[in-house]
């Protein structure tokens, strides 16, 4: 209990509170408090534990306080092993926390289906809602908002940080630059540094940090704040799969993979972008056949560009009508693709090999177009 409590309190997104307890002992007074608690709740965690021969059971419902309706449970089988009880215990609170605390989790999805207020709380929640699906028109959205939040909120940290993030996006995909911005990564730099002056422990101020300083090239301060972040977040499957995407593309597949294993165990219904690092795994391994079936679970609507790595992969396996309709589907958002595809796929990928590999095949379909 004591560790899923921990857990739970870490996020900057929700307020956690802890009844009294009640049974045999308790008092009227407690009782009253803990009434008082659910109606300023929106929702209540509760469990039960059952044994079972060798083994425990335990359910864990999430209910909603104002229709009381249950909107999420599950249930954990725990063995009875006394060498491993504590560990076990770690771990599913770690699992519980991952499936409620998280920025893709079900409490942060139920309160983005209810009225926005423009606050800046709400600002962060458009924020999220932008890393599951990367639009330019989502990004827009979450960058008005947060820019008015960090203004409104100046000492709310959670709102500086996703500032961060809306900056790196800029610089990473090209998305609404603005025209007072000369260099999207230092003021992303500048705004995870403020989220952590303003909140040393902000775990998405320091992923922020960490993100920046991979886009500038920084590659040994970039792995101690993505250790930083895994750290003090074990339940993030977002941050997680962030750090993984990354630790890949500065080169250490193996770390980067196990990673995003991680998060998607933690996040079963995760954002279909996580796939992207098998894809890029299996191209550099020369596996193009396990590429394109990793590049299939891949949704390009969610992840702008995307259609660059299906290009080369079809590239490779002899599919040149395949190949030169991804291409010419980047084309339509960039028209001069040609000239910019070389600083773009370093944006992409921090990796000399891949990024030669990618690049000349690429170029190899744009001259097979124009030569036909």
């Amino acid at each position: 209990m004591l560790d899923l409590v921990h857990l739970l309190a870490q996020s900057r997104t929700l307020r956690v509170l802890t009844l009294p307890q009640l049974g045999a002992a308790s008092t009227n007074a407690n009782s009253e408090l803990t009434a008082k608690l659910l109606t300023q709740s929106d929702f209540a965690l509760e469990g039960s534990v059952r044994f079972q021969p060798a083994a425990y059971k335990i359910a864990i419902r999430l209910n909603d306080c104002k229709t009381h309706q249950v909107v999420w449970s599950e249930e954990f089988n725990l063995a009875y092993d006394t060498d491993r009880l504590f560990d076990l215990q770690s771990e599913i609170a770690v699992k519980i926390a991952a499936q409620l605390a998280t920025p893709t989790s079900v409490i942060d999805r139920l309160a983005r289906s209810k009225a926005q207020n423009g606050s800046a709380y709400s600002a962060v929640l458009r924020f999220y809602a932008y890393t599951e699906q990367f639009t330019p028109e989502l990004h827009q959205q979450a960058k008005v908002e947060l820019l008015e939040a960090v203004k409104d909120s100046p000492l709310y940290a959670e709102a500086w940080a996703c500032l961060s993030g809306v900056y790196w996006n800029e610089y990473f995909f090209e998305f609404n630059p603005s025209a007072d911005t000369e260099d999207p990564l230092r003021k992303s730099v500048e705004c995870a540094q403020h989220a952590l002056k303003l909140a040393p422990d902000s775990v998405t101020g320091t992923y922020a940090l960490a993100v920046a300083l991979f886009q500038q090239g920084d590659l040994a301060l970039f792995r101690e704040y993505a250790q930083k972040t895994l750290d003090m977040a074990p339940y993030r499957a977002d941050l997680i799969a962030g750090i993984g995407f990354f630790q890949a593309y500065a080169g250490d597949w193996s770390l980067g993979l196990s990673l995003m294993d991680r998060a998607r165990e933690l996040a079963p219904l995760h954002p279909d972008w996580y796939w992207i690092p098998y894809v890029s795994d299996a191209y550099l391994r020369e596996d193009h056949a396990t590429a394109l079936q990793y590049a299939k679970r891949v949704n390009p609507q969610s992840f702008p560009f995307f259609q660059l790595y299906t290009a080369a992969v079809y590239h490779r396996l002899q599919m040149p009508q395949e190949a030169l309709e991804s291409l010419n589907t980047i084309r339509v958002m960039v028209p001069d693709l040609m000239d910019k595809l070389n600083a773009m796929l370093w944006r992409f990928v921090h990796n000399e090999k891949m990024h030669q590999k990618m690049l000349g095949d690429l170029l190899a379909v744009n001259s097979s177009a124009t030569a036909s």
